[in-house]
């Protein structure tokens, strides 16, 4: 008849150093997002002229310099209040 394993050395099969690396492997793969130099959220700021949610992008992805959201497309909760660039440039034609 086979022995049952003991419990502590269970414990110490599961603890072993293999066993962690596959197991955090998964979880830093779902934390990649973590490691950016800038986050999502901070790029993206709330006109509450417009209310229209608007960021600053390279002119590479957007001709102008930034990018204005639909509204209803994107919540404006947490985002920063900042004038969007067209609020800005009426702002300066009124003047």
């Amino acid at each position: 008849m086979k022995e049952e394993e003991h419990i502590i050395d269970y414990i110490l099969k599961v603890t072993s150093r293999k066993y962690e690396t596959k197991i955090c492997k998964s979880y830093q793969n779902k934390r990649a997002y973590e490691k950016r130099k800038k986050r999502i959220d901070d790029t993206i700021f709330y006109c509450e002229e417009c209310k229209q949610c608007w960021s600053i992008v390279t002119k590479a992805i957007d001709t102008g310099g930034f990018r204005i959201y639909p509204s209803g497309n994107m919540p404006s909760i947490g985002k920063k209040r900042k004038k969007c660039v067209y609020c800005t440039k009426k702002e300066i034609n009124e003047n």
